[in-house]
């Protein structure tokens, strides 16, 4: 027979279990991001500055830009993000904002008497905002399978017995599967002959199959940060070569709720929440080179290594059956774990056509591998006009996407402590900005807007059995950016 849950699940800090716990590969690939943002020029650019250079965020890109400054500055940028969702014909605001993207101090070397063809020897310290986690995403849908459908995934070669010892503490259990124990959205099943004697345990039954109803609500908050120092050398003026190295902070918090409901008759639903905080930190090294065999053509080529992380994990749940005025619950311990964590190889490719002082037109191609989930490419497409002197207007547009329709499902493992089993799927994603700046001999002043919008499927988990997985919902989001930047220079 079951029996109340323990009062001191609802609160003790496990340092250590049996039970498995991991980064799932979905958090490789929405830690490992980084958001077209940076300064100004760089975000009205949507990016595509890989082979221009002598800005900040071009830097992150590829080292090599940093050869191409000619004199030392201080930037800093402000910028502010609104972020709205929209599933079905709802669309509400969801995420508000307020960061500073980038700070950047550089010091331009020259080499008054170059000897071998070195013309500058530049460094640079920046601090960058790679991406900020303040997000909202909400979904519902009608007859979708019920979760117990997974914690029947995760008990399946698991007795009565097992489960009801387990206490959150038995490497064969996962915690999602103890939740629905204890609120009776599983349970098990006897062969009982006909004199009332058990024979024998048959497995599980789950209680409810069909939900009328169900609801997703995912939050994030948090931050992915990087402190980097670069260093550049101008050869001649035809060759730029540079190096980069790099340390994340990273700080991730994650809510799911989780609704379904049990009846289309009676007021009967569950109600699972999830909690998730990850933080760690992490080192990359980067290099690159802008070749410049002509006036008015640069060829930029970089590559990031994958980042080198280490991440704890804190997560916990609850689970509540609201049945015909009973209200069966259940709450895990608290699991903190540290992992190694590898976020992905990124790499570019750039092409820049210059047109003396009147502007320019660049093409950047990034590509990041993600092992277990498909490659992200992305294509940037930017451009500099310059109508008087000082004043200059940039136009950018940037498509990121798998160039792939097959979804990848991402499943609980069996024995797992984590129970938000939602994850993510990108389809396409699309930038468009503009941006207007001043340049003086000692003063840069920048703003740019970007409109961002992009497709993507929210699944509320899935299960080996694809006739009891949910069908994702489809979301769209869109992002309004504004940035402004302001620098200052020597002679």
């Amino acid at each position: 027979m079951k029996h109340a849950l323990l009062s001191y699940c609802r609160s003790l800090l496990l340092p250590a279990l049996l039970c498995a716990a991991s980064v799932a590969a979905q958090d490789v690939q929405i830690l490992g991001d980084r958001s077209i943002t940076g300064t100004a020029r760089y975000t009205a650019m949507a990016g595509a500055m890989a082979s221009v250079g002598a800005d900040p965020s071009a830097v992150l890109d590829n080292p090599a830009g940093l050869g191409l400054y000619r004199r030392m500055e201080v930037s800093l940028s402000l910028s502010e993000q609104i972020e709205r969702n929209k599933q079905l014909r709802e669309d509400f605001v969801t995420g508000h904002v307020f960061a500073l993207p980038q700070a950047s101090l550089v010091f331009a070397l020259e080499n008054r008497n170059p000897e071998g063809g070195l013309r500058f020897c530049n460094f640079m310290l920046s601090y960058n905002r790679l991406r900020s986690f303040s997000s909202q995403s909400l979904a519902w849908g009608v007859n979708q399978p019920s979760l117990a459908g997974l914690m029947i995934d995760q008990v399946a070669n698991v007795d009565e017995r097992t489960l009801a010892a387990s206490q959150y503490n038995n490497d064969n259990t996962g915690w999602l599967s103890e939740l629905g124990y204890w609120t009776y959205m599983i349970n098990p099943a006897y062969d009982i002959n006909a004199e009332g004697d058990t024979l024998g345990f048959l497995g599980w039954d789950a209680a409810y199959g069909i939900a009328p109803a169900t609801a997703v609500k995912v939050e994030e908050g948090g931050y992915l940060d990087e402190f980097a120092f670069h260093w550049a050398a101008n050869i001649n003026n035809a060759w730029h070569v540079g190096l980069g190295l790099n340390v994340r902070s990273l700080y991730y918090t994650k809510h799911l709720t989780y609704e379904e409901a049990l009846s289309s008759v009676n007021q009967d639903y569950l109600r699972h929440h999830a909690y998730v905080r990850q933080s760690g930190a992490g080192f990359s090294a980067s290099a690159g080179v802008i070749w410049q065999p002509l006036s008015f053509l640069r060829a930029g080529l970089a590559i990031q290594s994958p980042v080198l992380a280490s991440v704890s994990t804190r997560t916990n749940s609850a689970m509540t059956l609201f049945d015909s005025g009973n209200a069966p619950g259940a709450e895990t311990l608290v699991y903190q774990h540290r992992d190694k964590l590898t976020l992905p190889l990124r790499t570019t490719a750039g092409l820049t056509f210059l047109f003396g002082r009147k502007g320019l037109l660049s093409l950047q191609y990034d590509y990041r591998h993600i092992a277990h989930i498909n490659d992200i490419h992305t294509l940037k497409l930017g451009a500099e006009f310059v109508p008087i002197n000082n004043l200059f207007l940039n136009l950018g547009y940037a498509c990121e996407s798998d160039f792939r329709r097959d979804d990848q499902l991402f499943f609980l493992k069996t024995n797992d402590v984590r129970t938000d089993g939602d994850f993510r799927h990108r389809l396409t994603a699309h930038y468009a900005s503009a941006g207007i700046g001043f340049r003086s001999n000692v003063f840069v002043a920048q703003l740019a807007y970007q409109f961002g919008f992009r497709n993507s499927r929210l699944y509320p988990f899935a299960v080996s059995d694809p006739d009891f997985s949910p069908a994702p919902f489809d979301m769209n989001t869109m992002t309004h950016r504004i940035v402004l930047t302001l620098a200052w220079h020597t002679h």
